[in-house]
């Protein structure tokens, strides 16, 4: 709508407001507190999801799904060169993770992991300070 009005220097002040449709669609932006295994985040395949880490939030963690054996392809793209990386865990070892990022594409950290069905803990964390945005994307 549009709302429009006279000033006192007799000049027209109008106020504008758009509404639409989101277009940016597969797009999710992570949810805090998603620090621990308890609290992650869904993240479901193919989606694009962005997040936030800084020196108070050092770490995200996101659980997926895998509902038949799949190769899982992950890759966290680092928006601002923070130290950053990311390990996948399996629900039945919550200790020891299961696969990391074994290749560096430009700012993109790179991995995959064969997946049998259940669920598996994404941890991304920083290592090194200061503020930085990153997106995630599991095929």
């Amino acid at each position: 709508f549009v709302n429009y009005r006279v000033n006192n220097a007799g000049q027209y002040e109008y106020d504008v407001v758009f509404s639409g449709v989101n277009t940016e669609e597969g797009t999710a932006v992570e949810k805090e507190p998603n620090n621990s295994f308890e609290t992650a985040n869904p993240l479901s395949l193919n989606i694009l999801l962005k997040g936030t880490l800084s020196d108070q939030d050092q770490g995200d963690k996101f659980v997926i799904d895998v509902k038949d054996q799949k190769d899982l392809q992950i890759s966290v793209t680092n928006e601002q060169n923070l130290g950053l990386n990311w390990v996948l865990y399996s629900e039945s070892d919550l200790n020891n993770y299961v696969a990391y990022a074994t290749k560096r594409d430009g700012n993109k950290l790179l991995g995959n992991y064969n997946a049998k069905p259940g669920k598996y803990y994404l941890s991304v964390y920083k290592y090194g300070g200061g503020t930085g945005n990153y997106t995630v994307q599991v095929k």
